[in-house]
């Protein structure tokens, strides 16, 4: 979380004109010390979410010539701004056990999450590593098949119901112990090094495998050699259809970033950055859009992922934030971070990361993934570190960023992208946007949503944390997962629920078939694997029409006061 007391043209992606206003007038007063620092953050991301108003929903267009510049999706959510603590502020925020700005979570008056009562935690990185989480947690669902590995179907505890006008719905609040799906990289190479910090790590040694789409960038086809020989003709299939379409992108990707003058590191200086008025076309551009939604070409996903992202305007004014967490970490003593079980975390998590990609074989790609966690744990304590951060720092690195360049941005997703606490110390977040998804599906797609349910009434929350924690990457083919990135960072977290509604009803025939939760669970898992075509995902999941912010905030909200209810 990178505050920011200047005029950053990235944080009013997707306002309206009342309420940039009233962000400038709100900004005086605080200025003027009328207001004092908790009640101006509260009061300014209500006015950012909406609370203060939310305009009528507006149709949603499918990918085409005619989108309309007004579409909700064309806009980022906005993000917060505030003065920066110096360091020394913060060194005595965090001596007198008060959170530094940088880590305070993102939250508004009417969206306080209240845990849900009674509900056993567990560590997210679960107990075979004989090592805590450093975030003990109620246990997210996850994806991780028991089904398939131990002949059972994933345990769930516990759920609440709350009346929501005259209908009962199911809110869930279920305890699942499973684990967000990881493997183990046998070779250890970080456990056994992280005594050393090696933060002079800072670029990684390319892999060239990894920008070719006909070797599926270095990732495997299948999870093994059974699944290999069932995916591996689909992906042939789609080969070299896919790999035309990605030449075709490739060059008008190439006459944009020629237009823009955008370098291979993005923009070095904010008069370039500005010069530009780059921020200007990603926010007003459907011509951008229709380019983004397309696909971006992996040699340039690193550079204009850190671009769309806000990431690189981050850096050009905040240049000192990473240097001076380096500072800190080389600072802390090494049996000090030994006992730190965020730093723990990440040395097991990082063997895990893509284990059998070629990428992550060489130890100094391991150290650089392990740079990124570290020093992002220590930049927001409020966080920490959390299971599934691994994948997402992990991917940016592939694609060609440097550690410099992903810290920026992990930041800015995890603070200004996700749904609020995805990644709190309880994991509430997961517990709410499974609800979230639920309520959605059953708007858009009630006879397969009740269905669902029937079977399981946590379905969702099954689903959840591999499509939500770790943004599909474990989910789909790697380009399409890749493509949903694309379009996810462009677009913001609304996308996420455009393609699981997108996905669910594209598989909604065979899921209809069977009565059998297990056969049902099992079936979303293995369609996603096979869907190395995502033309009809990606248009699908655009063509839902009249899918707002509100409806969203909505449920969200709903979800807490029933969390209020069951606490008093």
């Amino acid at each position: 979380m990178i505050p920011t007391n200047m005029d950053n043209p990235v944080e009013h992606f997707g306002l309206s004109k009342e309420q940039k206003e009233q962000l400038e007038l709100l900004a005086k007063f605080h200025n003027e010390n009328l207001l004092s620092d908790e009640d101006y953050e509260k009061q300014k991301q209500s006015i950012i979410d909406g609370s203060f108003k939310l305009e009528e929903e507006e149709p949603v267009h499918e990918v085409g010539d005619n989108l309309s510049s007004s579409d909700e999706e064309d806009h980022k959510e906005p993000e917060a701004q505030k003065p920066t603590p110096s360091s020394s502020d913060q060194e005595q925020n965090h001596q007198n056990g008060v959170l530094a700005s940088s880590s305070e979570p993102q939250t508004t008056t009417s969206e306080t999450i209240i845990p849900t009562p009674n509900v056993e935690t567990t560590p997210i990185n679960g107990t075979n590593d004989g090592v805590e989480s450093s975030n003990p947690t109620t246990a997210p669902p996850t994806t991780t098949d028991a089904t398939e590995k131990n002949g059972t179907t994933p345990s769930t505890t516990a759920s609440v119901s709350s009346v929501a006008g005259n209908e009962s719905q199911t809110v869930i609040a279920a305890v699942v112990n499973v684990e967000v799906e990881q493997k183990d990289f046998t070779n250890g190479t970080i456990g056994v090094v992280s005594k050393s910090l090696d933060l002079d790590i800072l670029e990684t040694k390319p892999v060239e495998i990894s920008m070719k789409y006909l070797e599926n960038y270095g990732f495997e086809i299948g999870e093994d050699e059974e699944m290999t020989k069932v995916l591996k003709p689909l992906f042939e299939k789609q080969r070299d259809f896919n790999e035309k379409k990605i030449n075709r992108q490739r060059n008008r990707w190439k006459e944009f970033i020629k237009k823009h003058n955008i370098g291979p590191n993005g923009f070095t200086t904010l008069e370039e950055y500005e010069q530009q008025r780059i921020f200007h076309f990603i926010e007003e551009s459907n011509e951008f859009k229709k380019l983004v939604r397309k696909g971006i070409p992996m040699e340039y996903r690193a550079v204009m992922w850190y671009i769309i992202s806000g990431a690189n305007y981050q850096f050009l004014t905040h240049k000192d934030v990473f240097d001076k967490l380096k500072e800190k970490a080389q600072s802390i003593p090494v049996e000090e971070r030994e006992k730190d079980k965020n730093f723990t975390c990440i040395c097991k998590d990082v063997d895990r990361t893509f284990p059998t990609h070629p990428f992550y074989k060489d130890p100094h790609n391991q150290i650089a993934l392990r740079n990124v966690l570290y020093l992002y744990s220590l930049h927001n304590p409020k966080v920490g570190y959390c299971q599934a951060m691994n994948f997402l720092a992990g991917i940016m690195l592939v694609v060609g960023m440097n550690v410099q360049q992903a810290f920026f941005t992990l930041d800015r997703i995890i603070d200004r992208y996700l749904p609020p606490d995805l990644y709190d110390t309880k994991m509430q977040g997961v517990y709410s946007e499974s609800f979230v998804l639920q309520k959605l599906c059953l708007d858009r797609i009630p006879k397969l949503a009740h269905h669902l349910l029937a079977q399981d009434p946590n379905f969702f929350i099954l689903l959840s944390p591999n499509w939500f924690l770790c943004i599909f990457l474990n989910s789909f083919p790697i380009e399409t997962s890749l493509r949903i990135w694309d379009c996810f960072l462009h677009e913001n977290y609304k996308i996420l629920y455009r393609i699981a509604i997108a996905y669910l009803s594209l598989i909604e025939k065979d899921l209809m078939k069977s009565n059998d939760f297990q056969a049902i669970y099992s079936a979303t898992k293995d369609h996603a694997l096979k869907m190395f075509d995502c033309r009809h995902l990606i248009k699908k999941s655009f063509g839902i029409r009249n899918f707002s912010k509100k409806k969203i905030l909505e449920y969200r909200e709903m979800y807490r006061n029933q969390q209020k209810n069951e606490e008093q």
